[in-house]
Order: structure tokens, then sequence, then C-alpha cells
């Protein structure tokens, strides 16, 4: 009979627990790292926000508080960062009664590349690699000039989760410019761009062959001048001995 009884008490407070849990709303909004987001719970009465730790430890949110800021009952968060996409959840709350949890959708978010701006040969090969920093469910593709690059002989593309790396065969003078990565998933994209400069096959040899014609120019003037040095003392030994004779001619009375 007491087994009974406490089976029945038992289902009763399960059973209050799953209509606590029905009675909470869930709000799904996009995170994205570095930009700006906005919880709405104004449709609750004397809502309030907490941010809940992993630990269980809850802190309500004001405007004390960095990057928070509250209008008409709407929580503004500025500048996400880190702990705000992985490391926090956020709840609202109507005195001590969870009214609804926030499920955060992880933006797409591409670390800076360590080369926005490379140079190659022409002729040669080079590579562009770019980095994911957030997102779930990730795909990666390359564009340039809004076109959509197919991996080929031309181009060679390795993606996963974490990364993806273009490979660039051969170039050219058609393949100077921006190379877009773009990473995206259902909850939306994030592009960088990596400028790529085509140098010359040949251009190595323009200082050499500038320093060769500056130095035929220079050696061209030093013979000139040194002909025309040369010319000056024979016309002038000429009118010496012009002068001579003249002297040694004899007078007649």
């Amino acid at each position: 009979m007491n087994f009974f009884i406490n089976s029945i008490f038992l289902f009763c407070i399960i059973n209050s627990i799953r209509s606590d849990d029905d009675q909470i709303k869930t709000i799904e909004i996009v995170f994205k790292y570095k930009q700006n987001v906005t919880i709405d719970c104004s449709n609750f009465e004397d809502v309030e926000y907490y941010r809940v730790y992993e630990n269980g430890t809850e802190i309500k949110l004001d405007e004390n508080i960095k990057n928070v800021k509250l209008d008409d009952n709407k929580l503004s968060l500025s500048d996400l960062r880190s702990e705000d996409l992985r490391e926090v959840d956020y709840v609202c709350k109507s005195g001590d009664q969870i009214v609804a949890r926030i499920e955060k959708l992880i933006g797409p978010f591409i670390y800076v590349p360590e080369k926005p701006s490379q140079t190659v040969t022409e002729g040669g090969n080079i590579e562009l690699s770019c980095k994911s920093l957030y997102g779930d469910e990730l795909s990666w593709k390359w564009l340039k000039n809004d076109t959509e690059l197919v991996e080929g002989e031309k181009y060679v593309i390795k993606s996963d989760q974490n990364s993806t790396t273009l490979t660039i065969n051969a170039a050219t003078e058609d393949d100077k410019g921006d190379f877009v990565c773009e990473l995206s998933n259902s909850h939306g994209a994030h592009t960088e761009v990596i400028r790529v400069r085509v140098k010359d096959a040949l251009a190595a040899l323009w200082p050499f062959l500038a320093i060769c014609a500056e130095v035929f120019i220079l050696c061209m003037i030093i013979l000139i001048y040194e002909k025309k040095c040369v010319k000056k003392p024979n016309e002038n030994e000429e009118e010496m001995e012009q002068a001579q004779n003249s002297l040694s001619f004899p007078i007649k009375f």
C-alpha cells in the first residue's frame, strides 16, 4: 500500500516538473562574434534577464555590466565575445520563475587571414588559406569576381570544419585580384578577402638590365669626353706650329 502511495506521489512530482518545463518558452536567437544581439522577453511581466554560467551561477544583467543595455524591457548585448557565445546561457525570469530560455544559434566567423596579401611569380603556384573561429555545421567556398571557383587542374580546394585551402596552379596575369573565402551555415555567412598579385617572370631581370644600361651610358659619356680632350691638344699644337713658322719667315726691306 505504501509503495502504491509513494509511486503516485512520485508520479505527481514528475508531472509537476514537466508542466513547469512546458511553460518555459524557448527563444532562438543567432549569436555572431563581435556583433550585437537583442533578447526580447518584454511580453512577460516584471521580466529580468540573467546570465547563467556552467557551474550554475546566475548573474542578473543590468546596465552596470559592460556591453549590457536595457531598453523597453529588452536586453541588448554589444560586441559579443567568446564568453557570450560558448561559456554562458541566458534566461528570462519573472520573479523567481524562469519564463524563457535563450537557445543560441552560433553564426560563422573567420579569423583574419595571416597573409591578407600575397605575391606569386607568373607560372608559379600559390596557396591561400582561411580558418574558422566559430560556427556549427559549416561549409566553405571560394569566390573570385562573385563567381564560385570549381576545383580542377587550375584550382585545388581542400576544406574541413576548421579550415579551407585554395591552391592556384601555374598563376597567370588573369589570377591577380581579390579571392574571397566564405564560411556559412544555416545561421548566416562570413567572408574574408585575400589579394593576389602576379609578378612578371622577367621582373627580377629589370633591375639588372637597368644597372647595365646606366653603366653603358656612363661609359659612353667618358669615351666621348676623352675623345674631345685628345682632339683639343692636337688643335693647339697645330696653331702653335703655324705661329712659329710665321715668326721664322725672313723679313725683306
